[in-house]
C-alpha cells in the first residue's frame, strides 16, 4: 500500500511539472535567458525548455495509459479533437512541400520549425492533457504556480527593458525573440485572468491581497504599454462575463456595474479623457485608440481578412493554403483562427473545428458559472480565443489546443 501511495504521488507531481511548464515555463525561461543576456528564440535555455516539455509528455502519455485516463476521460469530443490536429498535421506538411507553386518563399529550416512546432510542441503534449485529470491532482495550487510564475516573468521582462514600474514607453512594448508587443499584452491579459480566479478561490487573506494586487498591478501595466488594444478589451469582456454568470463577485457586482457605465458614458461623451490617461504611458496606444474610434483602424487587418476569405473561396471544400499566397502579405497567416480554419482546412476540416469550439464554449459557460477550482482553465481557454481572433496563427495556438483538450475531456452532463 505505501509503494502504491508513493507511485501515486510521483505521478501527481510529475503532472503538476508537467502542466506547469506548459502553460508558464516557456515565457518564464525565455525571460530568464532575456535577463542573463541569452536573446534570440534558439538560445540554449528555450531549447531546453522544449525537450523538457516533450519528455515529461511522453512520461505523461505512458502515466495516462497505465492509470487508464483516456479509458476514463477519452470523451468522443477529445478524441475528435486529437484526429482534426492529426489532419491539420497532413494539410501543412502537404502545403509545405508544394510552397514553391504557392510562390512562397520560405527557408527549409522555417519549414522543419513548422513542423516540429506542430508535432512535439503542441500535438504530443495534447495526448498528455488528460493528466489534468489524474486522481489527487490539487488544481488550485496548480493555478496559483502559474500565476506566480507568470508574475515572475512579467516582472523580469519589466527588468529586461531596464523600465522600472510607471515608467513611460513612447513605442510598442517589444523584446527580442518570440515576444513581441501582442504576446506581451496577451500574458498580462493571461494573469489577469488568473488573478480573477485567484481573489475568488484563495482563502489566505494575506496571500490574496498581496499576490493578486500585485497581479493585478503588473496585467494591467504591461497590457497598458504593450501598446495594444485587443488584451485591453477582451481581458474587460471575460472580467464582466465573469462578474455576471458566477456568484464570486455578488458583494461587488453593483458598485463594479456603476463603474462600467460611468466609464460608458464617459467615452460616448468625451472619449478623450480616457485616452489622455493612456496616452501618459504609451502614446503610441493613445493614438491608436484614437484612430480605431475615429477612422475604424484595425492595423491592416481587414485587408487580411480579405485575401483570406478570398483564398478560401477559391477553394471552400478542401481548403487552399496555410498562409496567405497573395498580396503585400504574402507568406503571412490572416491573424484570425476562424478564417485561417477556412482557407487551410476548408468546409471539411473548418466545419468539425467550429463545431468542437461551440462544444468547448459550452462546457466553458457552466465551468465558469460553476466556478470551483477547473473554471481558470476556461479563462484560459477564452484568453487564447480571443488572442487567435486577432493575432498568433492557428496551428501553433498551444494553449488554446491544450485547454480546448481539457476543457473537452468533461462530459457535458458532469459539468452541468
Amino acid at each position: 500500500m505505501q509503494l502504491i501511495g508513493f507511485l501515486n504521488f510521483i505521478k501527481r507531481n510529475i503532472a503538476f511539472v508537467f502542466l506547469l511548464s506548459l502553460f508558464s515555463f516557456g515565457l518564464l525561461f525565455s525571460m530568464i535567458s532575456s535577463y542573463m543576456g541569452f536573446m534570440g528564440e534558439d538560445n540554449l535555455f528555450s531549447s531546453s525548455i522544449r525537450k523538457f516539455n516533450f519528455f515529461l509528455a511522453f512520461i505523461g502519455v505512458i502515466i495516462s495509459l497505465k492509470s487508464k485516463l483516456y479509458q476514463k476521460f477519452l470523451t468522443k469530443e477529445l478524441f475528435f479533437l486529437y484526429l482534426l490536429y492529426l489532419y491539420y498535421i497532413f494539410i501543412v506538411k502537404i502545403d509545405l512541400s508544394n510552397i514553391d507553386a504557392a510562390g512562397i518563399v520560405m527557408p527549409t529550416k522555417d519549414k522543419q520549425l513548422i513542423m516540429f512546432r506542430m508535432t512535439r510542441l503542441v500535438f504530443f503534449p495534447m495526448l498528455a492533457v488528460l493528466l489534468f485529470r489524474i486522481r489527487g491532482l490539487n488544481l488550485f495550487k496548480l493555478a496559483k504556480a502559474i500565476l506566480i510564475s507568470l508574475l515572475v516573468s512579467l516582472i523580469l521582462a519589466l527588468l529586461v527593458l531596464n523600465l522600472s514600474f510607471g515608467g513611460m514607453v513612447d513605442e510598442r512594448l517589444s523584446i527580442e525573440g518570440e515576444l513581441n508587443a501582442l504576446n506581451m499584452g496577451y500574458w498580462g491579459a493571461t494573469l489577469f485572468v488568473l488573478c480573477l480566479f485567484f481573489v475568488t478561490k484563495e482563502k489566505n487573506k494575506i496571500q490574496k491581497i498581496v499576490i493578486s494586487s500585485l497581479g493585478f498591478l503588473i496585467a494591467f501595466y504591461i497590457m497598458l504599454i504593450s501598446g495594444s488594444r485587443g488584451p485591453i478589451l477582451y481581458s474587460l469582456i471575460i472580467f464582466y462575463y465573469y462578474m455576471f454568470i458566477t456568484s464570486a463577485f455578488y458583494k461587488v457586482k453593483k458598485i463594479i456595474t456603476i463603474v462600467l457605465v460611468f466609464i460608458l458614458l464617459i467615452l460616448v461623451l468625451d472619449y478623450t479623457i480616457l485616452t489622455d490617461i493612456i496616452g501618459t504611458y504609451n502614446p503610441n496606444l493613445e493614438e491608436r485608440l484614437i484612430s480605431s474610434v475615429e477612422d475604424q483602424e484595425i492595423s491592416g487587418r481587414d485587408k487580411l481578412y480579405e485575401i483570406g476569405i478570398n483564398q478560401f473561396l477559391s477553394k471552400p471544400i478542401t481548403g487552399d493554403y496555410f498562409l496567405l499566397k497573395s498580396g503585400h502579405y504574402k507568406g503571412e497567416y490572416p491573424h484570425n483562427i476562424l478564417i485561417e480554419a477556412l482557407m487551410t482546412l476548408g468546409l471539411i476540416g473548418a466545419i468539425p473545428f467550429f463545431i468542437l469550439l461551440i462544444k468547448t464554449f459550452n462546457r466553458v459557460h457552466y465551468m465558469i458559472k460553476r466556478n470551483d477550482n477547473t473554471s481558470w482553465i476556461a479563462l484560459i481557454f477564452l484568453i487564447s480565443f480571443f488572442k487567435g481572433m486577432s493575432t498568433w496563427n492557428l496551428y501553433g495556438n498551444l494553449l488554446l489546443w491544450i485547454s480546448m483538450g481539457i476543457i473537452l475531456s468533461y462530459k457535458m452532463n458532469c459539468i452541468k
